[in-house]
């Protein structure tokens, strides 16, 4: 059974997959430069990834030419 989807990843991939087209880049470029395997970057995209490591997420923002800031979406709620 497919675990629903979270809003909160879908649209972090929706601000990724924006900014890597607006600068005519390929998913697989963008993972080599990451340092992430190219499957696992377009999971990232689609919002079915849960983890992504601090150093891999500063560099998909300067990979992306953009802020991490800018990436994540805000939180619907504080616990």
């Amino acid at each position: 059974m497919a675990t629903p989807a979270d809003p909160f990843l879908e649209e972090m991939g929706r601000r990724m997959r924006t900014r890597r087209e607006a600068l005519h880049l390929l998913s697989y470029e963008v993972a080599r430069r990451i340092g992430m395997p190219a499957p696992t970057y377009s999971k990232l995209e689609r919002g079915s990834k849960k983890l992504i490591q601090p150093q891999q997420l500063a560099r998909l923002a300067c990979v992306l030419e953009t802020t991490v800031d800018a990436l994540l979406p805000p939180m619907a709620e504080c616990p």
